[in-house]
This record gives C-alpha cells, structure tokens and sequence, in this order.
C-alpha cells in the first residue's frame, strides 16, 4: 500500500523572539495543530500554498521560507502521512481575516515557541520539534 502523502505549513513572526500561528478546529477535540492539508493523487504541495494560506488562514501577506528537505510523519485518525513541512513568515501585527463562518469552526492563536509545543496535538508536538530546531539554525546562519 502507498503511503498518503500531505503537507504541512509552520506560519511564523520572529520578531523578537519566535511566535507560532497555530489552530484549533471548534470540536469535542480541542487539539491545536499548525495548517496542514491531505494531498490528493498528482497535487502538488507548492500550488496549493496559497489556497491554505490565503483562503483557509485567511492570512495576506507572508513569505514562503523554505520547504525542509525531509517528510515529517503525521498520525491522524490512526492513519500515518508523509508531510512535506513549508516555513511561511508573516507578522503578527497582520489581522487574519477568516470568514465568519471559517471562525466559528476554527480558533486560531498567535504563540510564543515556549508555549507551542503543550497546546499542539501528540503529531503536530513531534513536527514542531522536528522542524523548528531546524528553523532555528537557520535563522541563525
């Protein structure tokens, strides 16, 4: 069997210090987790950036950084993807302008690193830490 293959976007502001955008779908669930998508057969993860970004986010003005050379594996309902992980900046001070309807089915919270990790699901707390010590050396260099 094939393994499903995803995609996943860490939107970050490191404006003195890093923050992390992060959602929570409005269920029973209450788990936090970074944007993420389930490509479909012959998708492709770069075109669908801006339609997550832009219409699921609601965000309008960032920066696609970087896609990490390495696939992350993500649980989700028992079922293991392959995430291709993309580091996108945006500014906190940027409104996210999610439609109404978007907002009563999805929270979304701006949060310092040293919060993130105990807010985010089981799957997204192993990305997070995964990817993020390589953000880290890079904004470093």
């Amino acid at each position: 069997m094939n393994p499903r293959h995803g995609m996943s976007v860490i939107v970050y502001d490191n404006n003195g210090g890093l923050y992390f955008l992060i959602f929570r779908r409005n269920t029973s669930e209450r788990k936090w987790q970074f944007l993420r998508k389930l490509l479909q057969f012959n998708e492709d993860a770069h075109d669908v950036i801006p339609q997550l970004i832009e219409k699921v986010a609601g965000i309008k003005t960032y920066k696609l950084k970087e896609r990490l050379t390495f696939e992350i594996n993500v649980v989700e309902n028992d079922e293991v993807i392959q995430n291709t992980v993309f580091f996108v900046e945006a500014s906190m001070n940027v409104p996210v302008h999610m439609s109404k309807e978007k907002m009563r089915a999805v929270t979304y919270l701006w949060t310092q690193e040293s919060g993130v990790a105990d807010k985010l699901s089981e799957s997204d707390r192993n990305l997070f830490h995964q990817a993020v010590a390589h953000l880290k050396a890079r904004l470093e260099q």
